[in-house]
Formats: C-alpha cells, sequence, structure tokens
C-alpha cells in the first residue's frame, strides 16, 4: 500500500458552524485547522481515530477523509479498490458547497445520474450493488448509519467550490442515537427550565477547555444535561446547584438512570453560592450552564419587564461567579437573546 505523507480530513460541521468550529479549535489546540463555509479542514502525520474523536464531539455532523480532486474516472478506480466481493457494496453521495449556496435540483439530478451509471456498471462486472438515494443533497447521519454505509459500503463525499470538485468519504457520523436517546429518553424533561440539547451541552463543555480534574460547575443545572455530559465524558469534579427543588430531583432522576455518580447536587440560587457559604471563594475551574430564559413566548408589552427581571439575576449571578472563579477560570453559558 502507498505510503500517505499527509492525511487530510474535513469535518462538516452542524447548524451553526462558527460555533462548531470554536469547539473544534478548543478540541484540536495543536492543530492547524482551517474553515471554509460550512466544512473546516485539517492535515495531520498520522492517521486520525475519527470515532473517537466525534466521540468527544457536540458540533460536527460528519469526519471525512479527503481523497483528492474528483473526476468520474478517479471516483471508479477509487472505488473499485474499496468493493469487497463477497458482500453487498452500498454506496451514496453527498455534496457540500464551500461557497454559495447550490442548485438543490440540478445538483441532486447529477448525483443520481451517476449513480445509477456507477450501478449499472458494478452490474455489469457482477458486483452486486444498492445505491443509495437522497432527496437531499446529502446524505443525513441516520441515513448512513441505517444504509450501513461505514461497515459495507461509502457514503463519497463532495465538496464543491467556485473553482473545482474534490471528494473523500465519510469516516464518522453524529451518534445521534445516543444523543436523542440522553435527550428524549430520560425520565425527567422540563421546558419550563431550559431545553438545552446534550450535544450543544457538550460543545460547550469542549469550548470551556477544561481538564479531567477541573471543578465544573453549572448552577442552573435544570434536569441536568450539562452534567450529564460532563459526567460521560470522563470529569470526575462535577457539580450543579438550582434553587428549584423539583430541579435537583429531575437531575438526581436523569443522572441515576443514566448511572451517572460521583456528582454534587446543592439546592441554592446561582447568586448566594459564594455569599451564603455554599462554596469557597476561587473554589471553580469552570462555570458551564444555560440560564434561566425567562417566561415562554412573552407578550411584546412583557418583554421590558422580563428583561430588566433577567438582567438583575445575571448581574448578581456573575458577581457571585467572579468570587467563585479560580484565577483563569472560564464561563461558557447560553442565554437569553431578543
Amino acid at each position: 500500500m502507498e505510503k500517505i505523507d499527509k492525511y487530510e480530513y474535513a469535518f462538516i460541521l452542524g447548524s451553526h458552524p462558527e460555533i462548531s468550529f470554536a469547539e473544534l479549535l478548543a478540541v484540536l489546540p495543536q492543530t492547524d485547522l482551517k474553515l471554509q463555509g460550512p466544512v473546516a479542514f485539517m492535515q495531520t502525520d498520522e492517521a486520525l481515530d475519527a470515532v473517537e474523536l466525534m466521540n468527544k464531539l457536540g458540533g460536527t455532523v460528519k469526519i471525512v477523509q479527503m481523497v483528492g480532486d474528483f473526476d468520474e474516472e478517479a471516483l471508479v478506480d477509487w472505488l473499485y479498490d474499496r468493493i469487497n466481493y463477497e458482500t453487498k457494496f452500498h454506496f451514496g453521495f453527498s455534496m457540500y458547497s464551500l461557497g454559495p449556496v447550490l442548485k438543490k435540483n440540478k445538483n441532486v439530478e447529477t448525483l443520481l445520474t451517476l449513480g445509477l451509471a456507477l450501478k449499472k456498471q458494478f452490474r455489469a462486472d457482477d458486483i452486486s450493488a444498492r445505491f443509495v438515494q437522497s432527496k437531499d443533497l446529502a446524505l443525513s447521519s441516520v441515513i448512513v448509519h441505517k444504509e450501513r454505509l461505514l461497515k459495507n459500503g461509502v457514503d463519497v463525499v463532495i465538496l464543491k467550490d467556485d473553482h473545482k470538485l474534490r471528494f473523500g468519504y465519510t469516516l464518522a457520523v453524529q451518534p445521534f442515537q445516543q444523543f436523542s436517546k440522553r435527550d428524549y429518553g430520560r425520565p425527567q424533561r422540563d421546558a419550563r427550565s431550559g431545553m438545552l440539547p446534550p450535544k450543544l451541552a457538550r460543545m460547550m463543555l469542549n469550548l470551556s477547555q477544561p481538564t479531567i480534574k477541573s471543578a465544573i460547575l453549572d448552577p442552573f443545572c435544570g434536569s441536568g444535561t450539562v452534567l450529564q455530559e460532563a459526567l460521560l465524558m470522563g470529569y470526575t469534579h462535577v457539580i450543579g446547584s438550582d434553587k428549584s427543588g423539583k430541579a435537583i430531583e429531575d437531575t438526581a432522576a436523569n443522572l441515576k438512570w443514566l448511572k451517572c455518580s460521583n456528582v454534587e447536587l446543592r439546592k441554592y440560587a446561582a447568586e448566594r453560592l459564594v455569599r451564603d457559604g455554599i462554596f469557597k471563594p476561587h473554589s471553580i475551574d469552570r462555570i458551564v450552564f444555560e440560564g434561566y430564559l425567562g417566561t415562554p413566548n412573552p407578550q411584546a408589552h412583557d418583554v421590558a419587564d422580563q428583561t430588566a427581571e433577567l438582567n438583575r439575576l445575571y448581574l448578581h449571578a456573575f458577581a457571585e461567579f467572579v468570587k467563585l472563579l479560580k484565577p483563569g477560570g472560564r464561563i461558557v453559558a447560553a442565554l437569553p437573546f431578543w
């Protein structure tokens, strides 16, 4: 096998690529990452364990290993090298733009024509193949997983900019089933205390760049989403507090359901944690939370009063957080915005 001098990877980012890219920079600080549209690129000297990395991230949809410039002959040769002649070969295409938005119908038709032509060629060579299609330009993580393209085939990723096409293949997709289970499958969910998705909680934790032994506090723990993700990521000093007794009970139930232990829970308001001696000053390394968002869908005439209420809450809370944090500590927060 020909030795690869450099490995090039593309990260297909989620719905907010700038935040997803910031997460990558936090998780891979020693790498030379570059952002182009909704895709980040990285070169390495050693092969990447894409599945292991994907399991750490919250904001990346696919990790792709790049192959080279795209033309049909190069693609066909590359596909034939990957075929396992003993099993049915599954293949599909995902196209992403690095620049302007692609015209969907035209490019979907192009991919359909290419896929059917390849399937016909495989049949002529007595190769059993299944062409996996989508109504969209890209196969979703769900389709890639359910059609077993990572095990019995390939999701060919085509990246298009103003000048050329390049292609690669998907190595890992976001573990959507696990995220969904930890969100919708939990025994306790409370829309009034916030609905932070687990993958966003994981992104926020990664952005805070804790060490394994960092003291991580969520002072508005709600249903425990930040705490569960921190524990599942291997952090060993995780603390949650909330002024609501129901929130503390919900958090405890959810963590028990996940078999997560080694967590401290305190029923206390965020703006009084040091003042009332609940925590010692400068005892926390990272504060990560989704704050109280106010009443859902307020009427226009209520917005001013609610804004003033939230301003008071967060002015007092952040004054307390300054006392809580160790030197060099960090805060990552999701706050309401109008």
